[in-house]
């Protein structure tokens, strides 16, 4: 008997449960069903082919139904052309969705140092599929939607950028993807190092001279792959960048003359020494050095012997080598 009665009661509850659930619109799976309609927020007239959810789409009455898990309020509703949509979902809902509109952004591209205005360089929005490239005067001119919000904007040897967009004239400043090699340059058969010797990027102008020691520091443009190394007197020498210090060796030029250059110190004061004269050994040929030291003198092969001399400073021969001479007073 008691049994009787547990299993009516169960079966009361089972069917009130199923009369609850089909007033309410309620799956006993634990979805509910819902019903709305997709317009125009302007015009209102239904839009076909609306996506809710990316479950089913909008009939051509702008009508959908859909089941959504109990207690999740909320469904995506979007259309092309229109600005996608977040909604509380509930029965009998109307949703207005807004339609992208175009508009036309302007702009200007330079060089975050020199100010120079950069041409080709490419811009896209973000998310979208629009993007065009700057004129030869650095400016561009872009049409985007409403919901446009980014731009990144690239071009070879410079670090991409990324903008939000939050007017219609946009000046955008990039900055160099540099990076710095050092290096030492030599004579390839004495090993000793050349003072005054140029060091260019191919191809373009960028370069510097090597120190006293023949050293030398540049910063590349991400796009280098070779240097122009050259000496008065000695070959030219291109060559790949490889790694960030490289030693390079030249080659003397032993065709017919050879032109030295040096540049002249006293070692103890740290100072260049001007107005010294330079005279290959057994020949009347002489030169003399400038105020920074600098010196050039034509020798008819490597091994002749250059004569160094000085009111204030002990004469001194050496062979076509580095040169230093130093103060009378400092020698015993």
């Amino acid at each position: 008997m008691k049994n009787y009665h547990f299993l009516r009661g169960l079966l009361l509850l089972i069917s009130l449960t199923m009369f609850i659930s089909s007033v309410y619109g309620q799956d006993p799976t634990g979805y509910t069903e819902i019903k709305g309609i997709v317009k125009d927020a302007d015009s209102k007239t239904p839009i076909v082919g609306a996506r809710i959810n990316s479950q089913t789409s909008t009939n051509s009455r702008g009508e959908f139904t859909i089941m959504v898990p109990i207690g999740n309020s909320n469904i995506i509703v979007n259309a092309p052309n229109y600005v996608t949509k977040i909604v509380a979902a509930y029965d009998g809902i109307v949703i207005e969705l807004v339609k992208i509109k175009e508009t036309t952004i302007i702009g200007h591209i330079s060089d975050s140092l020199s100010k120079r205005s950069l041409a080709g360089a490419l811009v896209i929005v973000i998310g979208g599929a629009t993007s065009t490239f700057t004129d030869a005067d650095g400016n561009f001119s872009l049409k985007i939607s409403s919901n446009a919000t980014t731009l990144t904007v690239s071009l070879q040897g410079y670090n991409t950028k990324i903008v939000q967009i939050q007017n219609t004239n946009i000046d955008i400043a990039l900055s160099q993807n540099i990076k710095t090699i050092s290096g030492l340059v030599r004579d390839s058969f004495t090993k000793e190092p050349l003072v005054g010797a140029s060091i260019v990027v191919s191809g373009t102008t960028v370069g510097t001279i090597t120190d006293i020691d023949g050293k030398f520091s540049l910063n590349l443009p991400s796009n280098a792959t070779t240097l122009t190394v050259s000496f008065q007197g000695y070959n030219t020498k291109t060559l790949q960048i490889q790694g960030s210090e490289m030693v390079i060796d030249l080659n003397g030029n032993t065709n017919g003359t050879l032109t030295v250059n040096g540049i002249l110190l006293d070692t103890t004061l740290k100072l260049w020494l001007q107005n010294v004269e330079i005279k290959v050994k057994g020949t009347n040929n002489i030169a003399q050095s400038d105020e920074n030291g600098r010196f050039s003198i034509n020798v008819s092969n490597k091994e002749s012997i250059l004569i160094f001399s000085s009111l204030e400073y002990v004469t001194k021969e050496v062979i076509v080598k580095s040169i230093n001479i130093k103060r009378r007073d400092t020698i015993i």
